[in-house]
């Protein structure tokens, strides 16, 4: 069965100055731990606090906005349908150029 949401219907789940964090798919959503999905909104300048992350592979893929990812001190340049992976131990953030960055977290299992 497929499953289609809106914005509107997807639960905040973080916020800090400038940016916002969508739960967009998680168990909760899609009735089993199949897949984890977050949207995270940038508002131009914005960044994120830095994380290390998990024992669970990430994809990010940019949906719009440009940015930069810093990855274990790495910088790399975040553009439309652009895509980040990240794996576990690695320490992260974003920065969100001026005109904002859109960003979807993909992973599984999910939560």
């Amino acid at each position: 069965m497929g499953l289609v949401r809106g914005r509107e219907e997807m639960e905040v789940l973080a916020r800090g100055e400038g940016w916002i964090q969508y739960n967009v798919a998680d168990a909760k959503v899609m009735g089993e731990p199949v897949i984890g999905a977050k949207l995270w909104m940038l508002d131009p300048g914005a960044s994120l606090p830095k994380r290390t992350q998990d024992d669970v592979e990430r994809i990010f893929i940019v949906i719009r906005g440009s940015g930069e990812a810093i990855v274990d001190s790495e910088r790399f340049s975040l553009a439309p349908e652009g895509m980040l992976w990240l794996e576990e131990g690695d320490t992260y953030y974003f920065v969100a150029s001026d005109e904002g960055l859109e960003l979807m977290e993909n992973y599984a299992p999910g939560d």
